[in-house]
């Protein structure tokens, strides 16, 4: 068996197979014909685009800087065989281009709006609303607007929305009704509005078409992890993934509604799972058998 190579900044725990990080994969690209697993570039992010950039965390700016340096590594790297091709990457680092993807392919995602006013965006607020940032990650730059409550992950000074810093941004309580939040979301170039959808949360890790794991543990009916199958199946395929993890959220009708979608395998991938992986991009059979079964859906908390 041919393990990829694993281009990475940051090796992870579970890597059992050749990494170089992206610098060395720039000066040096693999020989053609090479399978490329993409990580995150850790470094180029840090410095040159989170904090770097005169624009609010992870919004359109972001998302642009990201998918200009994804276009260089595909060039870069132009005769690799890439499991997720950069292009196809810097897609999922958008959250309204993953948006439109899904919803052409009839694949079912939380309801998105497009308000142009505070008043727009008010009339929005009563089953409750997420705004997140485009290219956020990691639970940052959202923000949770209920007709009760509402709160946001950024700093916001009364006028405008400032990273916090850090790599987590505990929610921050802002009055219920200001106009001036309302004002700095609409303003902001790169939010995605998106209707809260209440229920259980899934992670469904997909390879080659073909669910391999769904977390937390437990067991779905079989109606339940039939339709996560399908809208997890067709979502990688219609964002051209061999590899992918999306969030779901299963709600109270068991209907499931992607809401994210990894392309970078994550550090905490568990070994296990890493193994699945790389087992059935090369085509190989686990020992264990060839999927694991569906887990038991968790509640969301996603702010």
């Amino acid at each position: 068996m041919t393990t990829p190579l694993l281009v990475a900044d940051t090796t992870p725990a579970w890597a059992d197979g050749p990494v170089v990080s992206y610098r060395e994969a720039l000066a040096a690209p693999p020989e053609p014909g090479v399978l490329v697993f993409l990580g995150f570039p850790y470094v180029h992010w840090d410095a040159a685009i989170e904090g770097r950039l005169p624009a609010v965390y992870g919004t359109r700016a972001y998302a642009e800087a990201l998918k200009d340096y994804l276009d260089r590594v595909g060039t870069a790297l132009d005769g690799a065989s890439f499991v997720n091709p950069p292009a196809a990457v810097a897609v999922t680092r958008d959250k309204l281009a993953v948006k439109r993807v899904l919803r052409e392919a009839g694949v079912p995602t939380p309801r998105a709006y497009t308000p142009g006013s505070r008043e727009e965006l008010r009339g929005l607020i009563g089953g409750g609303l997420y705004v997140k940032a485009v290219c956020g990650s990691m639970g940052k730059g959202i923000t949770h607007l209920t007709p009760g409550r509402w709160r946001t992950g950024y700093l916001f000074d009364g006028a405008a929305l400032r990273s916090p810093g850090g790599e987590h941004w505990p929610p921050r309580e802002v009055p219920v009704g200001t106009d001036a939040l309302l004002d700095a979301l609409c303003a902001t170039d790169g939010f995605l509005f998106e209707e809260e959808i209440r229920g259980d949360e899934l992670r469904v890790t997909v390879v080659d078409g073909e669910v391999l794991r769904v977390d937390p543990p437990g067991t779905l009916s079989e109606d339940a992890a039939a339709r996560v199958r399908e809208a997890t199946s067709a979502g990688a395929r219609a964002l051209s993934l061999r590899y992918a993890v999306f969030d779901v959220l299963l709600d109270a009708r068991l209907r499931p509604y992607l809401i994210d979608v990894q392309a970078f395998p994550a550090l905490e991938t568990p070994p296990d799972l890493w193994r699945l992986v790389v087992d059935r991009l090369t085509r190989e059979t686990p020992q264990e058998g060839r999927t694991v079964p569906c887990r038991q859906p968790r509640s969301s908390s996603r702010l």
